[in-house]
C-alpha cells in the first residue's frame, strides 16, 4: 500500500491532531461519502485527537523533567541535581543569641562550674506563635567574677526528635518522616552487639572506605530526609540486626525570626534563679531551598568541584551554606588597598542587621578553610553602606484620580520602599535617578511627573566615646564643589557634643573639615578636624572623640557630584530620608507631605559595632 502523504505530526494542539486525523481518513476510498463533523466517525475523530493530545502533552511534560533547567516538580529538580553531585539546602531554624546570668550560684570555689546542656530549652513568641528554642551545644560556665556566673549562648528554634530504625538484610536506606528537618542538627548513632558507634555525615569522598562509619543525606518526596549507609566500599555498612538511632531537629523556619524575648522553665544547670536578656535576636531562618535556587546553585556547585580558587567559589560555597546571609562579594588581596596577597576578602551582607557578628564569621572561616586548595587565608570584611537621600516634588492632576492626598502619600512610600527592594540592598546595585522617579510616578495615575528638588549621600559612623580615633569615610563618588570658588556648605552632619556644645561638621571649601558650634553657627570650634578629598569622595575625621552623640550614629552628609550612583566593591546603598512634596498641578499649591518612609536604610539594626582603630565605613 502506498505511503499516505496527508498525515501531518507537527502540530499537537487538539484542532490540529483532529484535522491531520480527517484528511488522512478523508483519503481512504472507502470513506469517501462521510461526513466527519456529524456522524459517528467525527465522534470517535474526537476521541483519537483527545487521546493523542494527552499522550503529547505527558511526553512534553515527562521529557522536560528530564532535564535541570526545564524541570517544574521539586522531586525532578532535586534528583537531577543529585546528578551533579549537589544536595539542596534544608530548611533553617532561626538562631539567637542569649545571655544567662546565674547571680545567687555558689562561687565559693573557683573550680566551681555551671553546665548548660545541649537541648536546654527556652520558650517565645513571634507574631502570636508559639515557638521553642534550645541550645545545640553544652556550655560549661566558670566563674566569671565573686558576683556570679554569665555566659553568652546560642540557641536555635525547633523541636528535637529521636526516630529509630532496625536494619534488616541489605536494606540501608531510610526515611526520616518529618519534613522542615535542619540538617545542620542531625546526628546518627549505630547501635549494632550493644556497642554504640556513631557516624559522622560524608560531605567529601576523598578520604572514605569501606571502613569509614559515615551517612549520607539526601532529598525524597515531600521534602523528607534520606539517610543512606554505605555499601562497604564507600562507607561502611551497618550489620543486619543493628539499630539506628536519627536525632534531628523540625524547625518553622522563617517563624522564628526577629524572635526577642525568651524565657526557660525550670532550672538550668542545677540552678533556680537567672536571669535571661537576649544579646543578638532570632535571625537565620529560612525556608529550603527553593526550586529556582537549586537550578541555579547544582550547576555553580559542580563547577566549584569541592574547592575554594576563584572568587565566585567563594561566594557560592558562602551562599550555599549560610541562610542567614543574603549577598556575597569576594575579591582577591591583591585587589585591595594597600595590596594584600595571600588572603581573600569576603563582604557579606545578613538577611537581619548589617554585619555578621565575629561568632558567626568566625564559623564561616573555619567552612571555606575545608575548601581551600592554596594557603590562602580567608578574611571577612563587613559591608559599607551607602544612603541615598531624595527629596521629590510630585505634580498631581486631581481630575485623573479619584484618590485622596493621604492616599498618594502612602502609594508613593509604598513604591519608594518597592524601590529600594527591586533594586538596592545588595551588592553591586545602583541608583538611577529616571528609574527612582518613574516608580514614583506608577503610585497613582494623578501623578504627572516628579523631580528631585535635593538629592544626598550619605555615610554614618559610631565613634569611640571613650578614646581619641580617626575615621575614614569613603562615598566612593566624587563630592561637588567649586574648585577656587569654593564655598562651605557641600558637607554637613548632624550633632554631637564637643567640648561641652552642641556642634556638627561641616566643610570650608577648601579640603578641611572642620567643627561648627550649632547654637552659634558662626563660632569655629575646630578649623582642622580632618580632611576632605572632593574628587575621591573621602573624608577623614582626625583624632575624634566626642563626649556623646545624638541618635545612634553619626551621619555625615555630602552634595554629589552627580546623581547616578553605583555600590562598588563591599559597598551597598540603602534609601535613608525621603522627602516628598505633593503639589496641585493646576494651582501650583502645596497640598502635603511624605517626610518618614520605613525603608531599610532609615529602619536597619546593628547586630554588632565594628569600632576598632582607624575604620573605613
Amino acid at each position: 500500500m502506498a505511503a499516505n502523504n496527508t498525515l501531518r505530526v507537527t502540530g499537537l494542539d487538539f484542532d490540529t491532531v483532529r484535522e491531520n486525523l480527517r484528511n488522512f481518513i478523508s483519503e481512504k476510498p472507502e470513506f469517501k461519502d462521510y461526513d466527519f463533523n456529524s456522524s459517528a466517525i467525527g465522534t470517535l475523530l474526537d476521541l483519537l485527537a483527545y487521546n493523542t493530545y494527552y499522550n503529547a502533552f505527558y511526553v512534553n511534560m515527562a521529557v522536560n523533567e528530564g532535564f535541570l533547567d526545564s524541570a517544574q516538580l521539586r522531586d525532578s529538580v532535586v534528583s537531577r541535581a543529585k546528578s551533579l553531585g549537589y544536595t539542596p539546602r534544608s530548611a533553617r531554624g532561626a538562631t539567637a543569641t542569649i545571655n544567662i546570668k546565674f547571680p545567687n550560684a555558689n562561687t565559693s570555689t573557683v573550680d566551681a562550674t555551671i553546665l548548660i546542656p545541649e537541648g536546654q530549652q527556652f520558650t517565645t513568641t513571634v507574631n502570636s506563635i508559639p515557638l521553642t528554642f534550645s541550645t545545640t551545644e553544652s556550655t560549661l560556665i566558670g566563674a566569671n567574677s565573686l558576683n556570679g556566673y554569665s555566659a553568652n549562648v546560642n540557641i536555635t528554634e525547633g523541636t528535637i526528635l529521636t526516630h529509630r530504625f532496625n536494619v534488616s538484610g541489605s536494606n540501608t536506606k531510610f526515611t526520616i518522616p518529618n519534613a522542615n528537618v535542619d540538617t545542620r542538627y542531625f546526628s546518627v548513632t549505630v547501635q549494632e552487639s550493644g556497642t554504640n558507634t556513631v557516624y559522622t555525615q560524608a560531605s567529601t569522598l576523598l578520604e572514605v572506605n569501606g571502613n569509614s562509619s559515615v551517612y549520607f543525606l539526601e532529598e525524597t518526596s515531600n521534602n523528607r530526609p534520606l539517610l543512606i549507609f554505605g555499601d562497604n566500599v564507600l562507607g561502611k555498612r551497618p550489620a543486619s540486626g543493628s539499630t539506628v538511632f536519627a536525632r534531628y531537629r523540625v524547625v518553622n523556619a522563617k517563624d522564628g525570626n526577629g524572635a526577642n524575648n525568651f524565657s526557660a522553665t525550670g532550672s538550668i544547670g542545677g540552678q533556680s534563679t537567672y536571669t535571661v536578656e537576649t544579646t543578638s535576636r532570632a535571625a537565620g531562618g529560612a525556608e529550603p531551598e527553593d526550586i529556582e535556587t537549586i537550578r541555579f546553585n547544582a550547576s555553580k556547585s559542580f563547577s566549584t568541584q569541592e574547592r575554594a580558587v576563584t572568587a565566585e567559589d567563594y561566594r557560592r560555597i558562602v551562599l550555599a551554606n549560610a541562610s542567614d546571609v543574603k549577598s556575597v562579594y569576594v575579591y582577591g588581596g591583591q585587589d585591595a588597598s594597600p595590596p594584600v596577597y595571600g588572603k581573600v576578602y569576603i563582604a557579606a551582607a545578613p538577611i537581619a542587621g548589617t554585619v555578621l557578628s565575629n561568632a558567626r564569621k568566625a564559623e564561616l572561616v573555619a567552612l571555606l578553610e575545608k575548601y581551600n586548595v592554596q594557603s590562602i587565608e580567608p578574611v571577612f570584611v563587613d559591608p559599607t553602606y551607602l544612603y541615598v537621600l531624595p527629596k521629590i516634588i510630585s505634580r498631581v492632576d486631581f481630575t485623573k484620580t479619584t484618590s485622596t492626598v493621604a492616599q498618594i502619600q502612602s502609594a508613593i512610600a509604598t513604591k519608594v520602599i518597592q524601590y529600594e527592594t527591586n533594586n538596592l540592598g545588595l551588592f553591586g546595585r545602583k541608583w538611577r535617578n529616571s528609574k527612582f522617579l518613574a516608580t514614583v510616578d506608577s503610585a497613582d495615575n494623578g501623578i504627572v511627573g516628579s523631580t528631585l528638588s535635593e538629592f544626598k549621600l550619605q555615610k554614618r559612623f559610631r565613634p569611640d566615646l571613650n578614646r581619641t580615633a580617626s575615621y575614614t569615610l569613603d562615598y566612593d563618588h566624587p563630592i561637588e564643589w567649586q574648585g577656587v570658588n569654593a564655598h562651605p556648605g557641600y558637607i554637613e552632619s548632624t550633632t554631637f557634643s564637643y567640648n561641652g556644645v552642641l556642634a556638627y561638621f561641616d566643610d570650608d571649601g577648601f579640603g578641611n573639615l572642620r567643627i561648627r558650634q550649632s547654637a552659634a553657627p558662626n563660632t569655629i570650634l575646630d578649623p582642622t578636624a580632618g580632611t576632605v578629598d572632593y574628587d575621591e569622595g573621602v573624608i577623614v575625621v582626625s583624632d575624634f572623640q566626642p563626649i556623646s552623640y545624638t541618635g545612634e550614629e553619626i551621619s555625615v552628609n555630602i552634595n554629589p557630584s552627580n546623581d547616578n550612583v553605583e555600590g562598588r566593591r563591599n559597598t551597598i546603598i540603602l534609601v535613608g530620608q525621603v522627602g516628598v512634596t505633593i503639589v496641585d498641578d493646576e494651582t501650583g499649591l502645596q497640598v502635603g507631605t511624605v517626610s518618614s518612609v520605613a525603608t531599610s536604610g532609615s529602619t536597619f539594626t546593628v547586630q554588632e559595632s565594628p569600632l576598632s582603630g582607624n575604620l573605613i565605613y
